[in-house]
């Protein structure tokens, strides 16, 4: 409502022939948070009567300009003087442009620019260059303003048609009058760089007055309608920076270096509403409370700004007319600090293998104000490990499958936590954990992969994985072609009963395997059956052997390639 009216205002001022600066006359211009400046959108600030010429709430933006409109007003008043043919004369008209000029100092002095009062207690690093607050001039011809070439009304008032067409005469000799127009400072555009306040004001006296000639009949020596201009002047203006910096203590335990430079570090003078977010951190055996500045506790501005906290961070919202303006003698630079409490959590620990990005270690136990307050779904926390299958917590460190945590839809799994942690008291590091920081470590389950040819049925069961398209070929060789190459096998096996060329492939190149733990497969075909004992031998040199045992329809092995 309020932009509303001023640019209704603005209008009406432009309609009365004040100029409006042309820096701030154009598109208004959004400019993004960051370290390029604040955001805002120029406006003009007008003192006018609709404000009672009073525009210290507004905060005036660089770029911005700073004018004022002028009222006109209208008096009749009786005279008691005698006119030239010894008559009494009912009345004269008096015009006067209240407030038609603006100056930061006396006009009346060698500085009518200069203010009278400076406040420069919010700087820190600026200084504010006051020959950049550059002045606007306007001209005004009085006559022209006031009747703008219809004079119905003053017709009316005179009467008399013979005095009325020599007052008009001299009103349209001054309304084309270059020199019958008197030029005046109607105000300025910011451009120090710095948001700033235009405090208060000071009205003068009148700057000019002119009066028409005498005419016959009207009041000697005064004329029949005079006007004069008065000012404002004797300025106090406030500067600010145009942001002002937040520091941190004690958080270089909580976040990472990413983390650490991602925390907001300023916050801006501007009329826009901003919103910071501080993600709240954790701590193992403690419950975050607040981001507080020292002596501050709840507010982080100290400027009776918004703080709310959800999802995990705390956010702050303020604008210039809610929570900047009315306090702001708190703009200042801020050191944050996090408050604990002392709390429930539980720590996440991978074991091997890694929390899923933006996953945090460390957990506050949800106190959902329930009589089971000490649930936490912990299986939404799923941690990864390249071969291996998460299988779940458990409280020891050993990970034994037969210690997962199989449900915590209430409170029993704490209990188990404080009877595993009493015991933990007399076990090699007592000092390890905490009663409030309950201690998961992750369970994982090795990864197989199995390949089968397809002709053979022979199969292997790899444990650390292979190329997904790879395949698996295992074809039978006969054996008088190998023992006719190595002769002296035939001693070295008695009893050989099948020779198998087995490999895995990918895009038919054969894969090198080695130092990857493998179980192997191979159909207990007719002329391998009814033996008591089975080894298998891979022929290398030296020679590798392995037992082999029947397990159902296959003889099965292990090797490591």
């Amino acid at each position: 409502m309020k932009r509303k009216i001023l640019a209704g205002l603005l209008t009406l001022c432009m309609a009365a022939g004040m100029a409006v600066p042309a820096a701030a006359a154009t598109t208004p211009a959004e400019q993004e948070p960051g370290a390029e400046g604040p955001k805002y959108t120029l406006q003009d600030h007008v003192l006018n009567e609709a404000n009672n010429w009073d525009i210290s709430d507004e905060l005036i933006m660089p770029g911005e300009s700073f004018t004022i409109q002028y009222k006109l007003d209208k008096v009749f008043r009786d005279c008691s003087c005698v006119t030239a043919d010894y008559q009494y004369w009912k009345y004269v008209t008096y015009y006067t442009f209240y407030n038609a000029a603006l100056y930061l100092g006396d006009p009346n002095t060698n500085a009518p620019h200069t203010p009278r009062f400076v406040e420069e207690y919010q700087l820190k690093d600026s200084v504010p260059d006051l020959s950049k607050l550059e002045p606007i001039s306007e001209e005004y011809n009085a006559v022209d303003i006031m009747f703008g070439g219809n004079y119905e009304e003053l017709q009316k008032e005179i009467g008399d048609n013979e005095i009325y067409e020599n007052v008009k005469g001299q009103l349209e000799a001054l309304a084309n009058d270059p020199s019958a127009s008197v030029r005046m400072n109607i105000g300025y555009v910011n451009n120090t760089g710095l948001p700033m306040l235009f405090v208060t004001t000071n009205q003068g006296g009148p700057v000019s007055s002119d009066e028409l000639e005498d005419v016959e009949g009207w009041h000697v020596g005064h004329g029949g309608i005079s006007w004069a201009y008065r000012y404002t002047g004797y300025s106090n203006i406030r500067f600010f920076e145009p942001y002002y910096e937040i520091n941190y203590e004690g958080v270089e335990d909580y976040f990472t270096e990413e983390e650490l430079a991602a925390l907001p570090n300023r916050y801006y003078v501007q009329r826009e509403e901003q919103q910071l977010v501080f993600p709240n951190p954790t701590r193992a055996g403690y419950h975050f409370r607040e981001w507080s500045a020292p002596g501050y506790d709840g507010l982080i501005l100290n400027m009776d700004e918004t703080v709310t906290v959800e999802d995990g961070a705390t956010i702050v919202t303020f604008d210039w007319e809610h929570n900047m303006g009315p306090y702001y003698y708190n703009a200042k630079d801020r050191t944050l600090t996090p408050k604990f409490d002392r709390g429930d959590t539980v720590t996440f620990n991978p074991n091997g293998g890694a929390l899923k990005d933006g996953e945090k270690a460390v957990r506050e136990i949800d106190e959902t104000g329930t009589e089971d307050s000490k649930f936490f779904d912990v299986s939404t926390v799923a941690p990864v490990r390249e071969g291996y299958t998460f299988a779940g917590w458990s409280f020891s460190p050993s990970g034994e499958r037969n210690s997962i945590i199989a449900n915590t839809a209430n409170s029993d799994w704490f209990a188990d936590w404080e009877s595993y942690y009493r015991s933990l008291q007399y076990g090699e590091n007592p000092a390890s954990t905490s009663i409030y920081d309950i201690q998961l470590y992750a369970v994982w389950e090795k990864n197989v992969t199995e390949l089968t040819d397809s002709d053979t049925n022979v199969s292997i069961s790899l444990t650390d994985g292979v190329p997904e398209d790879a395949t698996l070929s295992a074809d039978t060789i006969a054996q008088e072609s190998v023992l006719g190459s190595r002769p002296e096998l035939k001693e070295e096996l008695p009893g050989l009963l099948s020779i198998y060329d087995i490999s895995v492939r990918q895009n038919g190149e054969t894969l090198e395997i080695k130092d990857n733990p493998m179980t192997v497969k191979i159909p207990l075909n007719d002329h391998l059956k009814g033996y008591k004992y089975y080894q298998a031998v891979y022929l290398g040199d030296p020679l590798e052997r392995f037992d082999a045992v029947v397990e159902g329809d296959f003889l099965v092995f292990e090797t490591d390639h």
